[in-house]
């Protein structure tokens, strides 16, 4: 009898491949789209870099160096109502609202939206109607105009009379933009600024 060769007599393995060839026998595979597209040779993106203009009002604010308030002071009580425009982030029309209010005027700070019958709601008697939340029955309420009210009830240090200053003021129609202005003729007491749109800075 032929002596058992070692090599039968030991315990087969399995073959071990490597982790290459693996990846090249299964084609169509993940791990083979894997290991391809981490050897593919990346592609460079075309990229476009605009280049935008700024200047130093960009990061100071225009309005806190630009000595223009007095000159808006000037013009309001030259035109008696103006239209302004201001940045959207907001802040810039405060140190205006508060100029006019120093100078003597009371400020009746509006919004445009919902505001519904401008004159109704300024200068006459005009119904309301608060909502009764299913608890209260549904009233009727008659209010004087505000500003009318405003002006009679101005504190002391506010003797020039009453600036209603409007946001949102770009959903006002033609004929209520008209109404204001021939408000400060009418009335002289009265003053109105009203928010026209945004700007990259404040002016009027």
């Amino acid at each position: 009898m032929a002596p058992r060769s070692p090599r039968m007599g030991s315990r087969m393995r399995p073959c071990v491949q490597p982790l290459t060839s693996r990846a090249a026998s299964l084609k169509g595979t993940r791990l083979s789209q894997a290991s391809t597209r981490a050897h593919a040779p990346s592609r460079a993106r075309a990229t476009s870099t605009t280049v935008s203009e700024l200047g130093l009002f960009d990061f100071i604010g225009g309005d806190l160096i630009r000595p223009n308030i007095g000159t808006f002071m000037e013009d309001l009580e030259e035109n008696l109502a103006l239209a302004v425009y201001a940045p959207l982030e907001g802040g810039f029309e405060g140190r205006f609202v508060t100029s006019v209010s120093r100078a003597g005027y009371q400020i009746l700070n509006l919004n445009a939206r919902g505001l519904g019958d401008v004159e109704a709601y300024l200068t006459k008697v005009h119904g309301t109607r608060p909502p009764h939340l299913g608890r209260q029955p549904i009233q009727r309420f008659y209010e004087p105009g505000l500003a009318n009210t405003i002006l009679e009830a101005k504190g002391p240090g506010k003797e020039k009379g009453v600036c209603i200053w409007i946001g949102d003021g770009q959903v006002l129609s033609k004929l209520e933009l008209s109404y204001l202005s021939s408000l400060t003729v009418e009335n002289p007491n009265f003053k109105v600024v009203v928010e026209r749109g945004p700007a990259r800075e404040f002016k009027w």
